[in-house]
């Protein structure tokens, strides 16, 4: 039996004001998106904007 990859696409949109004025919470949205999909986390870190990455099991 072949093994058959399905991908999966996922479109997230904002309003421009909304990325202007909201950055970091459109930012976790996406790492939220992301994790959702990849069981890979993130971790905004506020003072640098440093984004820590972590792979779950």
């Amino acid at each position: 039996m072949q093994r058959q990859d399905h991908k999966v696409s996922t479109v997230i949109r904002f309003a421009e004001e909304q990325v202007s004025s909201q950055p970091e919470r459109c930012a976790r949205f996406i790492a939220g998106a992301i994790a959702h999909r990849t069981q890979i986390t993130f971790a905004l870190n506020r003072p640098n904007s440093i984004v820590t990455v972590q792979r779950g099991c």
